[in-house]
């Protein structure tokens, strides 16, 4: 098998394991909901405004932590490509799922975008500096 044909592999291969990692995150937020006291918390420290962006702050880093298996998995590929299998990851699923959503910009849309974007890079990013960095 070529080169070329092992990276389209892995890249359909990144595919699958994004769908995957999008059903596990949709499942275990079922189990992870904001609470009153917690939405109580945010109000009491930083008034209505700044509770959502506490909360953002919170959800981003539940879904980095979530993300790290799947992180631990593109980083086991070809060093080299990792931009691309995290691209390969993350991007078919966000087309997916935000289609509804690309003739809106809202401040809380792109917010949310965001956190959607960051949170397999971040991941990986700690992975490959807590563990050890290149191959």
């Amino acid at each position: 098998m070529t080169t070329r044909q092992r990276t389209v592999l892995n890249v359909l291969f990144c595919g699958l394991l994004g769908w995957g990692q999008y059903s596990v995150l949709a499942f275990l937020w079922n189990f992870i909901p904001r609470n009153r006291l917690s939405e109580w918390a945010f109000d009491a420290l930083l008034g209505p405004a700044g509770s959502d962006r506490i909360s953002s702050i919170h959800d981003l880093a539940m879904n980095v932590v979530l993300c790290l298996p799947l992180a631990v998995c593109v980083c086991a590929l070809v060093p080299r490509r990792l931009v691309l299998y995290t691209a390969s990851v993350m991007l078919p699923v966000f087309a997916w799922t935000n289609v509804a959503y690309w003739s809106q910009i809202w401040p809380s849309v792109t917010l949310a975008w965001a956190g959607e974007l960051l949170m397999l890079p971040l991941a990986v990013l700690h992975l490959r500096r807590r563990v050890g960095g290149e191959r």
